[in-house]
């Protein structure tokens, strides 16, 4: 398996939970308690879809996003509860290196990530920033 490094891309975006958004998202998705103002993780990755599209359009990404990007896998973790209340900041990043698979395709990693504004939590320590 051949490594290659990546220049550091990332972009940043505080925004605040739309709460009609979320109502949908758990209607949608058949979320247990539509009501109540729990996130469910997945709504993260969905609130940073934009951002991910941002990041693989800058003139730094690698790979070319039209007809050569594949999801294979995704892991996520939600590293305590998280309400709709709270102000978040979303990171997007592109991982450090790229991989060559066995099947000669090129296999890299994008960090999402959402930390609370409200809570003090620390930012990404490097991004570009976004409007």
């Amino acid at each position: 398996m051949i490594r290659h490094l990546l220049p550091q891309v990332a972009l940043t975006k505080p925004s605040s939970i739309d709460k009609q958004r979320l109502r949908s998202f758990k209607s949608l998705t058949a979320w247990k308690a539509p009501s109540s103002d729990q996130i469910p993780s997945l709504f993260f990755m969905a609130e940073c879809f934009r951002l991910c599209m941002a990041v693989m359009t800058l003139p730094a990404f690698p790979v070319s996003i039209l007809g050569g990007l594949v999801n294979k896998k995704a892991r996520y973790c939600l590293r305590r509860s998280a309400r709709a209340g709270e102000r978040y900041t979303y990171a997007c990043k592109l991982g450090t290196e790229v991989r060559e698979t066995l099947s000669g395709h090129a296999e890299f990693d994008l960090h999402l990530e959402a930390k609370s504004a409200d809570k003090g939590e620390e930012g990404p320590s490097r991004s570009l920033g976004c409007e």
